[in-house]
C-alpha cells in the first residue's frame, strides 16, 4: 500500500513537472520575443489549464503561480475581447494574487490595481484577526503585507488613505511586541499620510485621526518628545472639529484636556493650564450626574483649578476647586481611587489657604 501511494505521488509529480516545463517554455519564448501573438495558439491556454488542473502538491512554489499567471496574462492579451480572454484574465489575477501574497513581486501593470484590491481584502481580514489575537508572527506578516501593498499601489488608488491607516495600526501592534522605535516611526508616518490623504468631510477622517493619535501617544510614551505631545494636541483639536458630538470615554475634548494638562506639567505654561481647564470643564459638562466617570472628571477639573490657585492665588479658583473636589468626594464610591484623590487635593488646598493667611 505504501509503495502504491508513493508511486501515485511520483506519477503526479512527473505530470506536474511536465506541465510546468511546457508553461515555462511558452513564457520564456514570449518574454524573449516580446510578442504575445503566439499565445493565440490554443495550445498556450491548454498548457496553462493543464498545469492549473494539476493536484496541488506540497512542494508547489509561489514562483510556479507567478509563472502560470504570466502565461494566462499573455493569453488574455492575445485573446482580448473574447470569452477565452476574459477567462484567462481572471485566472491571471488569481495566480498573481497568490504569488504576491506569498511575497513575490512582478505583476503586469494593467493588472496591478486589481491584485492590490484582492490582497487588500485578505490583509484587512488578517488585520482584524491580529487586533483580536495579536500573535507576533501574524502581526509582523500583516505589517509587511500593508507595506508591500502600498509600494505596489498606484498613487491615485482610491483606497490609498485606508491602506496607510491600516499600516499604521499594524505597525503599532508590532511595536507592542518589539518595543522598537522604528515600528512607532512607521506607525506615526503611516497615520499622518492617511490623514493627509483624507478630506475632513470624509466618513473615515475621524477614525484616521484617532488611529494617528494612538500612534503619537505610543511614541510620546516611548520618547517623551514634546513635539509628539504638540502633535497630539493639534490632533485632538482637529478631531474635535471633525466630531464635536462624540460621546463616551475617549471623547476628543477629554483627550485635549489630558494632553494640555500633560504639556503644562512638562513646560509650566499658564496658557496650557488655562486651555486645559477650559477643555476639562467642557468634558465635565458632557458627563451626566449618574455616570461613573463623573467623579474622575470632577477631580480633574477641581485639581486643575487648584493648580491655578497654587500659582496665582485667585480666590475664584480656590472656590471652584473646593466645590468641585467636594462634589467629587460625594460622588465617588467609598473604595474608589477618585475619592482618595479628591481628599488629597482638598487637603492640599487647605494647607495652601493656611499658608496664604500667615
Amino acid at each position: 500500500m505504501r509503495f502504491g501511494a508513493a508511486q501515485r505521488k511520483a506519477t503526479r509529480q512527473k505530470l506536474y513537472n511536465d506541465h510546468l516545463a511546457a508553461v515555462r517554455r511558452r513564457v520564456a519564448d514570449i518574454t524573449a520575443t516580446g510578442d504575445v501573438g503566439s499565445a493565440r495558439d490554443p495550445g498556450a491556454l491548454a498548457d496553462a489549464e493543464a498545469l492549473d488542473a494539476c493536484e496541488r502538491l506540497d512542494d508547489r512554489h509561489p514562483e510556479d503561480a507567478s509563472l502560470l499567471g504570466w502565461l494566462y496574462w499573455y493569453c488574455a492579451e492575445a485573446l482580448v475581447g473574447s470569452e477565452a480572454g476574459e477567462y484567462a484574465r481572471r485566472r491571471a489575477l488569481y495566480h498573481f494574487s497568490v504569488s504576491f501574497l506569498a511575497g513575490l513581486d512582478g505583476v503586469p501593470d494593467p493588472l496591478l490595481p486589481e491584485v492590490v484590491d484582492t490582497i487588500a481584502v485578505n490583509a484587512l481580514q488578517l488585520l482584524h484577526q491580529v487586533i483580536n489575537n495579536p500573535e507576533p508572527e501574524h502581526v509582523a506578516h500583516n505589517t509587511r503585507l500593508w507595506q508591500r501593498l502600498l509600494t505596489a499601489a498606484p498613487r491615485d488608488h482610491p483606497a490609498l488613505a485606508a491602506m496607510w491607516s491600516n499600516l499604521g495600526i499594524a505597525a503599532g501592534l508590532r511595536y507592542e511586541h518589539t518595543r522598537l522605535l522604528d515600528d512607532l516611526e512607521v506607525s506615526v508616518d503611516a497615520g499622518r499620510r492617511a490623514v493627509e490623504l483624507t478630506a475632513p468631510g470624509d466618513p473615515g477622517y475621524g477614525e484616521r485621526l484617532r488611529n494617528l493619535a494612538r500612534a503619537l501617544k505610543l511614541r510620546f510614551t516611548h520618547t517623551r518628545a514634546l513635539l509628539d505631545l504638540d502633535a497630539l494636541i493639534d490632533n485632538q483639536r482637529a478631531l474635535l472639529r471633525a466630531r464635536p458630538g462624540d460621546a463616551g470615554p475617549g471623547r476628543p475634548v477629554e483627550g485635549l484636556a489630558i494632553f494640555l494638562w500633560e504639556r503644562h506639567e512638562l513646560t509650566g505654561s499658564d496658557v496650557d493650564l488655562d486651555a486645559a481647564i477650559e477643555a476639562a470643564q467642557r468634558a465635565l459638562e458632557g458627563i451626566g450626574p449618574d455616570q461613573p466617570r463623573r467623579a474622575q472628571w470632577l477631580c480633574n477639573v477641581g485639581s486643575a483649578y487648584g493648580r491655578r490657585y497654587e500659582r496665582h492665588r485667585g480666590r475664584v479658583d480656590l472656590t471652584r476647586a473646593t466645590l468641585l473636589l467636594t462634589e467629587a468626594l460625594e460622588a465617588a464610591p467609598a473604595d474608589d481611587t477618585e475619592r482618595s484623590r479628591a481628599q488629597t487635593a482638598l487637603a492640599k488646598l487647605k494647607q495652601l489657604t493656611r499658608e496664604g493667611e500667615r
